[in-house]
């Protein structure tokens, strides 16, 4: 029986590369694309891709029957959409190519406060209406990204925590329960993947300061994470590492998303 060929966008990535080597253990033939060199290490083919290149998104998806598109610009959202389309038109041409869409959990309200999210909700359309054989599969916000945004909160000796609740997911069970479901037959909308609590920033905040010996915070309104506080709670596929055991899995590391 043939290997189901995988391409995946996006490839050098934390979430990106964590799929292609949990696809490959599933017995996939793994292909990453990105504009760059493949990563030290990558086990599986490579492409050089530009996403906004049509000519050369339809040259990648040439003999792939999966494309897991993980490739994402949160600078530039409108790359986002464009490179969508672009793929979304190459998997018409090229016929029966499985398109598994990477979006984020409980985003309706909050893309009314980010273009990003907005784009993502945009996209999640585009792909409904396309005809193409498609999944979209919603994550929540990784352990390593909160941990970003508490970095990015501190002021002098006081950490600033808005009223904020998220159900973060250890990135690398959610990289192989993206793997399997790109495996699976086309769902439309798979279930959800997040992680196993839902928990305030602020508690979440105590454990992270904590783990790095500090003890200071404040709770004021901060207008620029809004859209956080409009994300919806889902239920669907859960597990992974809790924020505590993520913590103490990454004590004293400044490089929370652990590339390889």
């Amino acid at each position: 029986m043939a290997k189901t060929r995988v391409l995946i966008t996006g490839a050098n990535g934390p979430l990106g590369l964590r799929v292609a080597e949990h696809a490959a253990s599933e017995g996939a033939s793994v292909t990453g694309t990105s504009r760059k060199a493949a990563p030290a290490g990558f086990q599986g083919g490579w492409k050089r891709c530009d996403l906004l290149d049509m000519k050369q998104v339809a040259g990648a998806l040439g003999g792939e029957d999966v494309v897991v598109h993980c490739a994402s610009n949160v600078q530039n959202p409108q790359d986002d959409a464009d490179a969508l389309d672009n793929l979304v038109a190459a998997s018409r041409a090229a016929g029966n190519v499985h398109l598994v869409y990477v979006s984020i959990c409980g985003i309706e309200r909050a893309a009314n406060y980010s273009p990003y999210y907005k784009v993502k909700v945009r996209n999640e359309a585009v792909l409904k209406e396309s005809g193409c054989l498609h999944t979209i599969v919603r994550i929540s916000q990784f352990h390593p990204f909160v941990a970003m945004i508490l970095s990015d909160l501190v002021v002098g000796p006081f950490l600033l925590v808005p009223k904020i609740t998220f159900q973060s997911v250890d990135l690398d069970f959610a990289a192989r329960q993206l793997a399997l479901i790109s495996l699976q037959a086309p769902q439309g909308r798979s279930p959800d993947i997040h992680g196993p609590e839902t928990l305030p920033l602020f508690t979440m905040a105590k454990s992270w300061l904590s783990a790095r010996g500090k003890s200071k915070l404040r709770i004021p309104s901060l207008g620029q994470l809004k859209g956080f506080r409009t994300l919806i709670p889902v239920q669907g596929i859960t597990g992974g590492l809790t924020w505590e055991e993520w913590l103490a899995a990454h004590r004293g590391s400044d490089n929370p998303y652990g590339e390889k």
